[in-house]
């Protein structure tokens, strides 16, 4: 439970100093933040409160695709408060549950 608090907490304060301006963005933040909060410790198999690859692959198929780009430091895992980091750098990458990521349209050539 006080992983949970303390987690919870680390990506609060991320979230909060990248501002949120509406209380409807606050509300939408608050949902995503403890959806994310749920499928972190749900994929945090062994409750270390780190994801290493493999638990990442298992459970967070998208934190899986970018963990090199999350795990700036080359430690083996992430942690909570760094893929909402990254997802906070990234908001094009945060889809609703189940969906793939905005794509962005094929290139159009001209043609012959």
């Amino acid at each position: 439970m006080k992983r949970t608090i303390v987690s919870t907490w680390a990506v609060l304060a991320v979230l909060v100093t990248a501002g949120v301006s509406h209380a409807d963005d606050a509300d939408r933040s608050s949902q995503r933040l403890q959806r994310l909060v749920e499928r972190f410790h749900k994929a945090d198999v062994n409750g270390d409160g780190q994801l290493t690859r493999e638990e990442a692959k298992q459970g967070m198929p998208r934190v899986y695709q970018h963990f090199s780009d999350i795990d700036r430091e080359n430690r083996g895992y992430v942690t909570l408060a760094q893929i909402a980091s990254f997802l906070e750098a990234h908001p094009r990458l945060e889809g609703r549950r189940g969906e793939a990521p905005p794509v962005a349209p094929p290139a159009t050539s001209a043609p012959p």
